[in-house]
């Protein structure tokens, strides 16, 4: 999906891009960059990207694009969700893993406080309460 949004979007804008467009369909995605320069903000940055999304979904805005009607909303959503996710795992990252003056240098050294514990391993009972 990357490899289809415009090579004029930079990294890490085109990544963003991709995702939305995997969840509500490359069409709206180049109906939203259409809106945006419409609207006097750039098409290829997210960060306006994102804030025109959800115009897909009023009448007036989509009636007169190509792809029509969108949730725009949702793959605002998504993509904030997996942005969140991907800082999570970058801290989980870094936290059960340190670096040693016994380490080689720029290497680093697996560390959990608890063996029996590892990241994003619960059973499910306990992440439901079910």
């Amino acid at each position: 999906m990357q490899k289809r949004i415009p090579t004029d979007v930079p990294i890490p804008d085109r990544r963003f891009f991709a995702l939305a467009a995997y969840n509500v369909g490359l069409g709206h995605i180049k109906d939203a960059r259409t809106l945006a320069r419409k609207k006097s903000k750039d098409p290829d940055r997210w960060q306006d990207i994102m804030q025109v999304l959800p115009l897909l979904s009023q009448k007036k805005y989509h009636r007169t694009l190509q792809h029509g009607y969108a949730r725009g909303e949702e793959p605002v959503t998504y993509v904030q969700r997996i942005r969140a996710y991907q800082v999570l795992l970058d801290q989980m990252v870094s936290e059960n893993y340190f670096e040693t003056k016994g380490n080689e240098p720029g290497k680093r050294k697996e560390f959990f406080a608890d063996q029996n514990i590892r990241p994003f391993h619960r059973p499910f009972k306990e992440d439901t309460g079910v």
